[in-house]
């Protein structure tokens, strides 16, 4: 891996320098598209666009604290069927680089042709208070800087302060205020910068450290919060506004079926069935299968989740889903010590059986 440096200019943002330095690259031919945030028209919020002209990656912004979907989902579309014609530039927050890596491991992302830019990522806000946000005139990023607290739950308690599945990486987090690191593993990432100096790298490793700690603190404390979720009661009280909608399941990265059993005729019932367990019972509450729903995703998703929290912000009720999946997938990797998520080389926890793993940790 080289460091290599990206002095600002006076007056440049630091998401203007990285643009500037993705567009040197796609004049230089090195990518022949990126796939990077870029402003709704009316600038309320952002999508991600598939740029292949360098001019059109001007008003884009890969630090932006929103995240309307997960990127790997649009990895996913742009490269399941075959890989892409020519080089791609990728932009993705660290939880995406995961949601990707397991999307991989499951046949439904391919790196071939794709190249991995990830960043230092400090937290995003709910899709409906950025907007709120910007309709008021407000900064996104002042309110991120000065209200940590406001940011999403999964972001708070992020454990992806970095990815190391990346081909190049910008990072900020103990870099200077007008400067930016950049780590890549082929050189013609780097362009014409500047190696980076010894102390500007360990400046940053330093603070990633500290930062790795805390939320170690907090994620804890988080898990104390969440013990109640373990009993039935528990369980029942928390998911009680669920309207079975499946927005959760349509925006998680990582639920990838093209036929969803939950979807199929199997949860379709004849009138008089739904009428004979209303009077076995004394009242039906519609829809059904509320609990049936979410256990059986969570069977399916505990080992793949990687916390992003895509689908709290789906949910019309307003329910923090990736608080019970986030708390069970950390249990579960707690309990042995496996994970889809952390890099390439390790096979799928539920692919590989070990005699020891069910003995006491």
């Amino acid at each position: 891996m080289a460091e290599h440096i990206i002095k600002l200019k006076k007056g440049q943002s630091r998401s203007e320098a990285v643009v500037g330095h993705l567009k040197a690259l796609m004049e230089e031919g090195v990518l022949d598209a990126v796939l990077v945030q870029k402003p709704t028209p009316r600038g309320r919020s952002y999508r991600h666009v598939l740029v292949t002209q360098p001019g059109q990656l001007e008003d884009a912004d890969p630090f932006v604290p929103v995240m309307p979907m997960n990127g790997a989902t649009h990895l996913s579309r742009l490269t399941k069927l075959e890989a892409p014609q020519g080089n791609v530039g990728v932009v993705l927050r660290p939880c995406e680089v995961a949601a990707a890596v397991v999307l991989h491991k499951l046949l439904q992302v391919r790196f071939e042709d794709v190249t991995v830019i990830t960043f230092d990522c400090a937290g995003t806000l709910d899709m409906n208070d950025f907007t709120q946000i910007v309709d008021e005139g407000g900064d996104p990023w002042k309110v991120v800087e000065e209200e940590p607290d406001r940011r999403r739950l999964p972001c708070q308690l992020c454990h992806w302060l970095l990815h190391m599945e990346y081909d190049m990486e910008f990072g900020t987090f103990g870099v200077d205020d007008d400067a930016v690191l950049v780590s890549v593993k082929d050189g013609a990432l780097a362009g014409k910068l500047e190696k980076a100096k010894d102390e500007q790298v360990k400046a940053r490793k330093v603070l990633v450290n500290k930062m790795v700690k805390e939320w170690e603190e907090a994620v804890f404390k988080h898990v104390d919060m969440a013990s109640d979720l373990s009993r039935v009661e528990g369980f029942n009280r928390f998911f009680e506004d669920c309207i079975v909608c499946h927005n959760c399941m349509d925006q998680c990265p990582v639920c990838y079926c093209n036929e969803c059993f939950f979807e199929s005729q199997t949860f379709r019932y004849e009138g008089d069935k739904m009428m004979l367990w209303a009077k076995n019972r004394g009242g039906l509450q519609m829809p059904t299968d509320k609990a049936m729903f979410h256990l059986g995703r969570m069977a399916h998703m505990v080992l793949t989740c990687v916390y992003c929290g895509m689908c709290s912000q789906a949910c019309p009720a307003g329910i923090d889903v990736s608080a019970v999946f986030g708390f069970t997938s950390f249990q579960v990797f707690r309990e042995f010590g496996a994970s889809a998520s952390v890099n390439l080389s390790t096979p799928l926890p539920q692919a590989v059986y070990r005699e020891d793993e069910l003995e006491p940790r």
